[in-house]
């Protein structure tokens, strides 16, 4: 499958622009993040997790569904901070509905490979959409997280079982298949240890560049429980 989650990208040391940008807003200090929340039922498997992995999750549906000639529908809502977007939402292949402020009403319907690259084409926005299409459904809240705030369950991502192995795949990356195979119900700690940032020289004197551009240094702590017992307790450091 081509995508994995920004986790499993740090620790390959693959990153990119988007998993860096999901760090700019930290500073040093140790960060709880929303758990990862895994139920195994009789038929489907069900992910609940932060805004942060929304976006993984989205382009897991079309990883998924890649070899199925399928349409997804559905709508949501892009947010910017910065510039107007209708644009960028009418090249990716959204259609706008409405717009409030910084706020954006889209919906869509277009086979699952344009989905992928709309998705991409948006990565550097704050994405919140909603769809069910081929035995997967994704549900998010309806508006971002306010800076700072815990918000567990924010996005619910439900699969029929046949969809499971590559998804446990990518969110148990780190214990083995035996650990987790008959367990009903699974949780992802996740924790952002940052003591240092590197910031490129050329960006030294000016702060809101050294923001922007400035690489996190630090640990990233991953706890999981599969049924209530503890089975893996994991750092690794990290620069993004």
């Amino acid at each position: 499958m081509e995508s994995t989650n920004y986790i499993q990208k740090i620790i390959d040391k693959k990153t990119d622009d988007a998993v860096h940008r999901k760090f700019i807003r930290f500073s040093i200090g140790e960060f709880p993040r929303e758990k990862i929340i895994i139920k195994q039922m009789a038929k489907k498997l069900q992910i609940q997790t932060g805004f942060e992995l929304a976006i993984d999750l989205y382009l897991l549906t079309a990883d998924l569904l890649v070899k199925e000639d399928v349409t997804i529908e559905g709508k949501g809502v892009v947010f910017s901070t910065t510039k107007g977007l209708e644009k960028d939402i009418e090249s990716a292949g959204f259609e706008l509905i409405d717009k409030k402020g910084k706020k954006y009403n889209i919906k869509f319907e277009m086979p699952v490979s344009k989905f992928r690259e709309a998705v991409v084409s948006l990565s550097q926005y704050f994405m919140l959409l909603n769809y069910s299409v081929a035995g997967i459904t994704m549900k998010v809240k309806g508006s971002l997280p306010k800076p700072g705030k815990i918000v567990e369950k924010f996005a619910t991502f439900k699969v029929d079982n046949k969809y499971a192995t590559p998804i446990l795949e990518n969110f148990l990356f780190d214990i083995d298949k035996s650990e987790y195979s008959k367990a009903k119900s699974i949780d992802v700690d996740i924790t952002f240890i940052i003591d240092g940032a590197e910031i490129p020289k050329e960006y030294q004197d000016d702060f809101a560049l050294a923001r922007l551009h400035a690489k996190k240094k630090g640990k990233i702590k991953r706890v999981i429980t599969v049924d209530a017992n503890v089975v893996k307790e994991h750092e690794f450091d990290f620069c993004v």
